[in-house]
């Protein structure tokens, strides 16, 4: 269905149900939509829309606005009245719209036949109908008019309907569920249900097939569907227990719901019916069962029971095996069992006889049998070991079982018991033994054992032999070793006294002795040599071995030289050790004075006070620039002269330096006597650095101080020590240019 369309209002823009026809069933659900035309050059910033419905053919579900004017600020529907309100961009400023546009998408519910129902807009602008309209704005000014709007139409189809028949074979054996009526195209569920536990479904005819169950069907027509049963069939199947004790009849298969009747017959005699297990119970016989599943019964068969007394003579002789209560026909083995190892088996009486062991017994019927026992003798035979060790008492011809106290007597108080051996074990002295057999016991005899420890005092001071474990009695010889020349053996304590060595002991117990040893003293005799060169420390009195420290100490200007008597060296201090009375000297000397001489560069004539200078005093080895000793300050005289008392003698070097003079060096010097004369020559003056060279250094030393009187100049540059640094001091550097001073190392670490 559709509408005309009229010609478009002012401007062109339209408003429209699209699709305006609508085709559908009963049941199902569509959408249309509120579309805008919108023609070129154009655009639009609001619309709304008022639309009415048939509320008994149509139900309004949901409104959803279109994307292009999507601030939706209201929107309502009214499934009674069959009205629908949608309101977009309402009095807000909104963008231009220049192209066609969904302005809201309605979904609807079909419910009711029709051959059309129509979907109309209610109001164009500008008439107006209560508040509802419909409406499209360009410029603030409405564009639409009655001819400017499209109405739709639904058109709602009755559904079709289709047959489902349903049939059982046979017509007892069940029942199906799901015939009827249905819309054709429906899918329908059939199932097919057994009249009881007896019957069971086999599968589908008709219209289906297979044996699914429940299942489904299309009607895409009428259609006819039959569901085939079937009864079980079920086994009984019938048991003996024991399968000996009889048989059952009855057993067989059956159609479900048969009632069979079983019956149980004992096998013989012996055997009686107790009643059914399994699927039956109770002792009824013969009795019914109903089969309406497989079965499985049970005749419970018991064999008559008999009693075998047993009984043993004496009654502590021993016990009978076997007595006991036992089905009919049974064969039982009795065996006669001795009390314990003093008893035997002699025979059978009662039901029963001979003296077979074990033996058999048919019961059948109740039975007695006696076992007959007796009693063994035993003898106990006792040793000593060794016979001289001692004594055993106890030996004997006892029955067997007897409990017989054995002692063992040592021979003497050197001999102790040790323990059992044979038929006895352990030390327990006296003990008993059960005589259940001949037996024989050896009392086990030893010597005590006695120790003889033996120890020096002190430690040190030697050894002592014999020490050890010896058997009682034993005569033992100890024997005392001094460790050295130094030690000697002073007597014996402890368990020895007494000053004989070697010396012996007897062992009657453990015993200790000690070997007390003494050291020997000495004296160690000092002398210094002269008495006034020094003292000697060490002297005195001391245990033979000591390691003496002995040291001579000089007096002021004397030095120590040597040692001799019980020593021999000139290590000072040094150590003697004392293994004597002994003597030794120490020999002292006494010291050299150097006397010595210098002359000094451009000074005046002698004597003047400019000739005192400070000098440094240097002691080399012979030949090296190894030093010896610390060096030594002393000031010449008026004249250049200076000494140095109390020199050690020897040979050496010896080295002379000036604070501005290069050094001189005197090579080989004998130092011994009382005093020793050496003339170290001209000292060269122009060393202002004091690096014993005169060179670059020394004359940009005298050039900065030129003309200076400061103290630092003078000490540096005044050569001639005239209180000036000046053309003198000048000339003696020239003079000495590129000389170097003598003594090795200098300037000294």
């Amino acid at each position: 269905l559709g509408s005309v369309l009229p010609a478009q209002a002012q401007g062109g823009v339209g408003i429209e149900i699209d699709p305006a026809s609508v085709e559908v069933s009963i049941g199902q659900t569509f959408t249309v939509d509120i579309l805008v035309t919108v023609p070129g050059g154009e655009a639009v910033d609001t619309a709304t829309a008022s639309i009415n419905f048939d509320p008994t053919k149509l139900t309004m579900l949901s409104i959803t606005p279109g994307t292009a004017l999507s601030d939706v600020w209201e929107s309502t529907f009214d499934n009674i009245a069959g009205t629908i309100d949608f309101d977009a961009m309402a009095g807000v400023a909104a963008p231009d719209v220049t192209e066609d546009f969904v302005l809201a998408t309605l979904e609807f519910s079909a419910d009711a036949e029709t051959e059309g129902t129509p979907l109309q807009f209610v109001y164009v602008y500008p008439e107006r109908q209560g508040n509802r309209q419909t409406v499209a704005i360009l410029d603030a000014q409405a564009v639409l008019d009655a001819g400017s709007v499209f109405n739709g139409n639904v058109v709602i189809n009755a559904v079709p309907q289709c047959t489902l028949t349903t049939n059982v074979s046979p017509a007892e054996g069940g029942s199906v569920n799901g015939g009827g009526t249905y819309d054709c195209g429906s899918t329908v569920t059939v199932e097919a249900i057994p009249a009881d536990d007896c019957w069971y479904f086999t599968g589908w005819s008709g219209d289906l097939s297979g044996s699914t169950n429940p299942t489904t069907i299309l009607l895409d027509g009428d259609k006819t569907v039959t569901a085939s049963f079937a009864k079980y069939d079920y086994t009984l199947t019938t048991n003996a227990s024991p399968a000996e004790g009889g048989t059952v009849s009855g057993g067989g298969t059956y159609e479900c719901g048969t009632t069979v009747t079983v019956t149980a017959t004992p096998a013989d005699e012996c055997w009686y019916f107790v009643g059914w297990s399994g699927d039956l119970s109770g002792s009824t016989n013969p009795t019914t069962i109903l089969l309406d599943g497989d079965k499985t019964v049970i005749a419970n068969f018991a064999k008559y029971e008999y009693t075998l007394t047993t009984n043993a003579s004496p009654a502590e002789g021993g016990t009978v095996s076997g007595g006991g209560t036992y089905e009919c026909g049974t064969t039982v083995t009795v065996t006669a069992i001795p009390a314990d190892d003093c008893w035997y088996f002699v025979g059978w009486s009662g039901d029963l006889s001979g003296s077979t062991n074990p033996t058999t017994i048919l019961l059948d019927g109740d039975r007695t049998v006696t076992a007959s026992f007796a009693k063994y003798d035993y003898t106990l035979t006792t040793n000593a070991s060794p016979a001289e060790g001692g004594t055993v008492s106890g030996g004997g011809t006892y029955e067997c079982g007897t409990t017989v106290t054995v002692t063992a007597t040592p021979a003497d108080e050197c001999w102790y018991f040790v323990g059992w051996s044979g038929d006895l074990s352990g030390s327990t002295n006296p003990t008993t033994i059960l005589l259940d057999g001949d037996k024989t016991v050896t009392a086990n005899f030893a010597k005590y054992e006695y120790t003889l420890t033996t120890n020096a005092s002190p430690v040190e001071g030697g050894t002592v032999s014999g020490g050890g474990t010896y058997e009682c009695g034993t005569t033992v010889t100890v024997t005392a070793t001094p460790s050295d020349a130094c030690w000697y053996f002073v007597g014996w304590s402890g368990d020895l006294s007494g000053s004989v060595n070697p010396a012996s002991i007897v062992m009657d117990g453990d015993k200790t002795v000690t070997a007390n040893f003494a050291r020997y003293e000495y004296t160690l005799t000092t002398v210094a040599d002269p008495p006034e060169g020094g003292v000697i420390t060490g002297g005195g009195t001391y245990e033979c071995g000591t390691a003496v420290d002995v040291e001579a100490i000089p007096n002021e200007g004397y030095f120590f030289v040597e040692w001799s008597g019980d020593l021999s060296s000139n290590e000072n201090p040094t150590t003697i050790d004392v293994n004597g009375d002994c003597t030794v000297t120490g020999h002292f000397v006494y010291g050299t004075t150097l006397e010595g001489g210098i002359d000094l560069q451009g000074r005046p004539g002698l004597p003047d006070d400019t000739w005192v200078t400070p000098l440094t005093l240097v002691f080399y080895e012979v030949g090296t620039a190894t030093v010896v000793g610390a060096p030594q300050d002393v000031d010449t005289s008026s004249v250049g002269d200076f000494n140095l008392p109390s020199l050690e003698p020897g040979t050496c070097d010896i080295g002379i330096k000036c604070r501005r003079s290069l050094s001189r060096l005197a090579e080989g010097v004998v130092i011994s006597g009382t005093e020793v004369v050496v003339d170290f020559g001209t000292l060269l003056e122009g060393d202002a650095d004091n690096d014993d060279y005169i060179g670059p250094f020394d004359y940009s030393l005298l050039r900065m101080y030129y003309g200076d009187t400061s103290v630092d100049a003078l000490e540096s540059s005044d050569f001639n020590r005239d209180g000036f640094v000046d053309g003198f001091d000048y000339s003696l550097l020239r003079m000495n240019y590129g000389e170097e001073g003598e003594m090795p190392g200098w300037p000294l670490p």
